[in-house]
């Protein structure tokens, strides 16, 4: 993929949701690009749609919220095309999303290296034990964290906003595909 090109592209997408009072609109003709290695902030008011949209691009459309329009191009492919279980092979290995409070992504019972780690295992990027935990660190140590080993054994509610965001981020494990 060129850098010229976008990673991912909305283009005119429109949600909607299924109520007792027939079919109600909620996303209507949003469109932007997002280019490799570009960060983009979707800023709006309570109730304007910011995480409708978020979860439409990756289908993880709560109740009865359908794609009504539009198209979800990631890479060219357009993902409002893809049957159910090849998106569930492409979110959290290619896609995933960070939500609004991070915090709630990451089980509070759990130490931040068990989590991480398990992400990793899931995702294919190691087996080994001790790769896991090598990746785990790295994880870390790219959200900014320079005691990443030690981070790993404390509790998301001990971490700030911004590093619990980077160890739920499927994008995380994703920078390190490549080490």
């Amino acid at each position: 993929m060129s850098a010229l090109e976008p990673l991912l592209k909305i283009e005119n997408l429109e949600v909607a949701f299924k109520t007792q009072d027939g079919v109600v609109p909620a996303v209507r003709g949003v469109s932007f690009d997002v280019y490799p290695g570009e960060t983009v902030a979707i800023v709006g008011e309570s109730g304007s749609g910011k995480s409708t949209t978020a979860h439409a691009i990756i289908n993880l459309l709560p109740g009865s919220g359908r794609i009504t329009g539009g198209k979800v191009l990631f890479e060219g492919r357009d993902l409002t095309q893809f049957k159910r279980h090849e998106m569930e092979s492409l979110r959290g290995r290619e896609i995933g999303l960070v939500p609004q409070d991070p915090m709630n992504s990451l089980n509070p019972v759990h130490r931040i290296g068990f989590q991480v780690e398990e992400t990793i295992r899931a995702n294919g990027l190691a087996t080994s034990r001790r790769e896991v935990r090598k990746r785990a660190i790295q994880v870390l140590k790219d959200a900014g964290l320079a005691d990443a080993d030690q981070r790993l054994r404390q509790f998301p509610h001990e971490f700030s906003g911004v590093c619990a965001s980077a160890c739920s981020s499927a994008s995380a494990c994703r920078r390190i595909r490549s080490s």
